[in-house]
């Protein structure tokens, strides 16, 4: 994770904060929906349908945060005290991995972009459009600060920080129909148009350029999602991969993508080179985060919805680490095999 953004900013809409304390104890950690990793690289979590779960390397226990009635959902690890989850009831919670200390931040919806320092969230979002009557603000967790962006008159959906915090991107969408990717300062100005179509753009941590999904056509009445990448000024764009899923994420030194590919498992694809190499071919695939080496990501799998797994996958091709698999009590006899 990059350490040098010294104010973590969050685009949402953040009511109050009231602290209170979660209940450690031991649980199963099942139904994994989203993964993350410290960033010291030391631990790895994972969130299920009540709960989210710490697991140090090399120490097969994972202590288990139970968060009942919040039910987690997305969560991220952009410093080492503070944990985000984003609960079924589209709450944004603050949590510390140390002592389990949880804040409500507010109204948050689904996440997007959860990579280094930069979190991006919106109220209501979808992952195709927006949906939402209310204008996006910027709001510091340092300060407390709200920052509409055009004045609250902007509705916009996907939203991703650059490396300095300065800039956003996102999507947006009138009336049903998409407008493509634009781009606002942090102080809410400055709002313009990069490109005419477009949706779930990502400013790489490392480089002045934007990776967004689009819309392919491949054929008389074939059409395809495909990655494409420009320069975050906006202009010309080039293709990076086909048979893309919703999800995808930069890894932090900025030269690979990882993304959700067509057969529900993961790929990664070599931004200077546009080499894809595939990591996995299913099960379907949860969630993934990038180590902060960028040398591995940690995947969740779910095998025909009865089981569960966390892995470490090594980006050279090297042979996976399961880090926890759902145990063997909680599946059913007649699928076990279904879970080897």
């Amino acid at each position: 994770m990059n350490p040098r953004l010294v104010s973590l900013v969050l685009l949402t809409l953040v009511l109050t904060a009231c602290g209170q304390s979660a209940t450690a104890h031991p649980a199963n950690c099942n139904d994994v929906e989203s993964v993350a990793w410290s960033p010291d690289g030391k631990q790895v979590a994972w969130s299920d349908t009540r709960s989210i779960c710490i697991e140090t390397i090399g120490d097969p226990k994972p202590r288990v945060i139970d968060l009942h009635p919040d039910r987690p959902t997305a969560i991220a690890w952009p410093r080492r005290h503070t944990l985000l989850f984003v609960s079924r009831s589209s709450a944004l919670f603050t949590l510390d991995p140390a002592g389990d200390a949880v804040s409500r931040l507010g109204e948050a919806g689904s996440v997007a972009g959860w990579f280094g320092l930069r979190i991006a969230a919106h109220s209501r979002l979808l992952r195709m459009g927006c949906g939402d009557d209310r204008p996006m603000t910027i709001t510091s967790l340092v300060t407390g600060r709200r920052t509409p962006v055009d004045g609250g008159s902007l509705r916009g959906c996907d939203p991703s920080l650059s490396p300095d915090a300065r800039q956003i991107v996102f999507d947006r969408e009138s009336k049903g129909h998409l407008m493509g990717i634009w781009s606002a300062r942090t102080d809410g100005s400055h709002v313009e148009r990069l490109s005419p179509g477009g949706t779930n753009p990502l400013w790489s941590p490392k480089r002045a350029e934007i990776v967004y999904l689009d819309v392919a056509k491949v054929g008389r009445d074939a059409w395809e999602t495909e990655l494409r990448l420009m320069p975050s000024s906006g202009g010309a764009s080039v293709r990076l991969a086909l048979g893309v899923t919703m999800a995808n994420s930069w890894s932090p030194n900025g030269k690979f993508i990882a993304f959700s590919n067509e057969n529900n498992g993961l790929s990664a694809v070599n931004v200077a080179t546009k080499a894809v190499r595939v990591l996995t071919r299913g099960p379907d695939v949860s969630g993934f985060a990038w180590s902060h080496d960028s040398h591995e990501l940690l995947v969740g799998e779910l095998r025909n919805y009865l089981c569960s797994s966390v892995w470490r996958i090594p980006l050279s091709g090297g042979k996976p680490v399961r880090v926890w698999a759902e145990p063997a009590t909680r599946v059913d006899p007649k699928h076990e095999r279904d879970c080897e």
